[in-house]
């Protein structure tokens, strides 16, 4: 928690009640009451409020308005506040527990929705794994395709190249046929127009056997161009299909940068949870110690009180 941020805070609780005892701003504020203190001098030094010691030493400081230190009372809520202020020791000993416990449970659930996160990304990570498996057997796929789309051109190509050399021939043919057909009915009842009568039935048997290649290889054509249309949407569909799986991936592969993101806000978020956790428990262990210290000084007091006692009553009974 940055100083600006708990000083604001601070000074807000006591405009709003006009006086709060370090005790109750250390439990509210969930701040080391030795940070309080510290605080507290600095906005008395600054003016802006007034750290009261009171007289009375079982009565903690308290911060106060300008003005007010006097007329106001001191909070009725408050703990003991002296060199033997086992009460306040204990409390503040309850606080640091009762945070770290809150900041570890808050650490478990942020750990787990860590791992939810990282198994996310693991699923994710598998499932792009298996779509670009799927892209790289739909690309055989679509070069096979592809390649039966080419051997079907080429195939295609020689054959309409066949039909126009046979309507060469076939119009060459009916040229001829008509020459020769001429010249018969020119010389009809000649040997001459017998002899071109003869040269014109060879012309219509030729024409015949060409008009059956031309009609052959014009059917197989239009199969070819069957073929190739099949081929060609079949490819399409490939495509798309591939298309598909691409934008599937590249959402998924957004998925997982988005949670990749969410994990390192996560691990931040761990970071400070863990120093917070490390910063209470090392001050948890101060008051522990300070506590222990207190103890002892105390029983130290009692054992000296007792042997001021008993030597009196040694020295007072005869």
């Amino acid at each position: 928690m940055k100083l600006e941020s708990v000083v604001d805070k601070i000074y807000d609780l006591v405009k709003e009640r006009e006086a709060v005892d370090l005790e109750t701003i250390s439990r509210e504020l969930e701040v080391p009451f030795e940070k309080v203190e510290e605080w507290a001098n600095i906005l008395d030094k600054n003016g802006l409020l007034v750290l009261v010691y009171p007289a009375n030493p079982f009565v903690p400081p308290y911060l106060t308005l300008p003005g007010k230190a006097e007329s106001k009372k001191p909070p009725v809520e408050r703990k003991l506040f002296s060199f033997m202020r086992k009460r306040g020791l204990k409390q503040e000993i309850l606080n640091e527990k009762g945070i770290i416990s809150n900041l570890e449970k808050k650490l478990a659930g942020v750990l787990i929705s860590k791992k939810k996160a990282e198994a996310k990304v693991k699923e994710k990570s598998s499932k792009v794994q298996e779509l670009e498996s799927d892209v790289s057997k739909l690309q055989k796929k679509i070069e096979k395709v592809f390649f039966e789309m080419d051997s079907v051109k080429e195939e295609l190509k020689k054959v309409s190249k066949h039909v126009s050399k046979i309507e060469d021939k076939l119009k060459k043919e009916k040229e001829k046929l008509e020459a020769y057909s001429e010249k018969a009915e020119k010389y009809k009842g000649k040997k001459l127009g017998v002899r071109y009568k003869q040269l014109a039935a060879k012309r219509k048997r030729e024409i015949s056997k060409l008009e059956k290649s031309m009609r052959s290889l014009l059917n197989e054509k239009k199969k070819l161009e069957r073929k190739l249309e099949k081929i060609k949407l079949r490819s399409n569909e490939l495509l798309n299909e591939k298309k598909e799986l691409s934008d599937m991936i590249k959402k998924v592969n957004k998925e997982i940068k988005e949670i990749e993101e969410e994990i390192k806000n996560l691990a931040i978020t761990l970071s400070e949870i863990e120093r917070k956790i490390i910063e209470h428990k090392s001050r948890l262990k101060e008051l522990k110690h300070e506590l222990s210290l207190k103890r002892r000084k105390r029983a130290a007091f009692l054992m000296i009180a007792i042997a001021v006692m008993l030597i009196i009553f040694l020295l007072v009974v005869p």
